[in-house]
């Protein structure tokens, strides 16, 4: 599987709202809900971004985490069987979402 959406890095931009962007384009949009306490909707909005904005670097680092996990890792990083494979069939789950 491999991630289908904008390549490129992702960053906020703050305009009227708060907008993840790769170049030109506009990838999400965090703005547009306000509510009676403005400044903590804002705040709300910007952490959204950040995580938004870093997805697809997250998304790399736990394929490549993933990848190099495969075989006898789980020794090396001091996991019982049922600790290590929960973890493992987690990521794969997380992995799947993001790409399906």
């Amino acid at each position: 599987m491999e991630f289908k959406g904008t390549k490129g890095e992702w960053i906020i931009a703050k305009r009227s709202t708060v907008v993840v962007m790769c170049g030109e384009r506009s990838v999400a949009n965090t703005g547009g809900f306000q509510d009676s306490n403005e400044i903590e909707t804002q705040n709300e909005n910007e952490a959204n971004a950040k995580l938004i904005a870093a997805a697809p670097l997250l998304l790399a680092e736990l394929i490549s985490i993933m990848e190099s996990c495969k075989g006898n890792a789980k020794h090396s990083i001091g996991l019982n069987n049922k600790a290590y494979t929960e973890i493992y069939q987690s990521a794969e789950k997380a992995i799947e979402k993001a790409l399906k």
